[in-house]
């Protein structure tokens, strides 16, 4: 097999397709790499997306205004890690897409089109939200999701067609942040194959988003800014209440009474976006400090929660899971890290620098040599770990 040949641009390249840094292939020579990296400006740029055009919503001048906003948000986030955006989302480059048309081509794309809420399309050079009941919160929750995974280290590579289509070798996404996707030779052929760190992908960008919504200053109109507001301060007071019965009475709490409780920090830790009622809520606890109020209130979400009302950022598991592997991280490395925040860097630099290295060399020096391996094949690596060790 001839060594495989790359072109790579150590900084953005303005002649390259902003969300393509590397063509990796042993297929096609360097000047049919350029002439691909051509047409996958072109579409970048086009935005002519046909098979769309039947199924797409156009965009209300509201919904074009946050898409403009996420930019600032974007950089105002990274910029504070030291990592420089390098692809500004525009409005054209947004498709909201009717809900069953969105779910059918996920669904050929070999994802769970109901599970998923957005996507960002390498092959498409697009991103693609799926049409629903979106408040400005939720849409720009979105958004903000899919512009990270655009602005993240992105390449491709080749691989070969079934014998019935028009062209003899495909392009297929080879890394996207954190994700690798491997190829396999099966009779002769280069294939696409299994795709590693998914969902760890998937949880560094989606903290990101939660991240970024919940403690900049997002430019959304007054009244839902309002409510908002009200909301964040709501959800911290039920967040402590929930600690402090956890404290105080939670030996004596039955096993359902703990995953009902349980499941409700969850959700307002690690899942709410927009508390409905919660300026009510807050005005009742406010004029009586009664924790009956807070009572009620925990009640009241749970239905929500059960009935499916509650919006939430997504991968909340996957997240969960994120943040066990950057604590414990941490409390082994503590002559390394000052915080938390610091071992969630890394996972971040990562994705948008492309170099898996460091962190790699991290995770196999705190979990042992292999883990990174079995970290990208979707292996708990953190389950025979207390972070309570040192």
């Amino acid at each position: 097999m001839s060594e495989i040949r790359e072109t790579i641009s150590s900084s953005v390249n303005l002649e390259r397709p902003p969300i393509l840094d590397r063509i990796v292939s042993e297929r096609i020579s360097e000047g049919e790499k350029q002439e691909l990296a051509d047409e996958l400006l072109e579409k970048f740029e086009r935005q002519d997306l046909e098979e769309f055009k039947e199924d797409e919503i156009e965009l209300s001048p509201r919904q074009k205004e946050l898409i403009i906003e996420t930019n600032r948000l974007i950089s105002h986030a990274l910029g504070g890690m030291g990592i420089k955006p390098r692809t500004e989302i525009t409005p054209p480059m947004v498709h909201l897409m009717r809900q069953d048309a969105f779910e059918k081509f996920c669904n050929r794309k070999g994802l769970k089109g109901r599970l998923v809420s957005g996507l960002a399309s390498v092959e498409k050079q697009a991103i693609i939200i799926k049409a629903g009941k979106h408040d400005e919160l939720v849409f720009l929750s979105r958004v903000i999701h899919e512009a990270l995974h655009v602005n993240s280290f992105i390449s491709v590579q080749t691989v070969d067609m079934a014998e019935d289509t028009e062209q003899n070798v495909g392009i297929v996404e080879r890394r996207a942040g954190l994700r690798i996707r491997e190829t396999k030779i099966q009779d002769g052929k280069k294939l696409a194959g299994t795709m590693f760190f998914n969902d760890l992908d998937e949880a560094v960008v989606e903290k990101l988003t939660l991240d970024i919504i919940r403690n900049l200053n997002i430019r959304i109109s007054p009244d839902v800014k309002n409510s908002f507001e009200k909301s964040e301060k709501f959800r911290k007071i039920l967040i402590e209440y929930i600690q402090k019965v956890f404290r105080e009475k939670g030996k004596q709490m039955s096993h359902g009474e703990l995953l009902e409780v349980g499941n409700m920090y969850m959700v307002l830790n690690w899942g709410a976006i927009l508390l409905p009622e919660a300026d009510e809520f807050l005005r009742r606890y406010e004029e009586s400090s009664d924790p009956l109020v807070l009572e009620q209130a925990i009640s009241f979400y749970l239905d929500q929660e059960m009935s499916g009302v509650m919006t939430h950022f997504g991968y909340r598991s996957q997240r969960i899971g994120f943040e066990k592997l950057v604590s414990v991280i941490f409390q082994k490395n503590k002559e390394d890290f000052n915080s938390t925040k610091e071992v969630a860097a890394l996972f971040i630099k990562a994705s948008f620098s492309g170099r898996l290295l460091p962190l790699a060399r991290v995770i196999d020096r705190t979990f042992g040599k292999g883990s990174f391996k079995k970290l990208g094949e979707g292996i708990d690596i953190t389950a025979d770990f207390s972070e309570e060790k040192s």
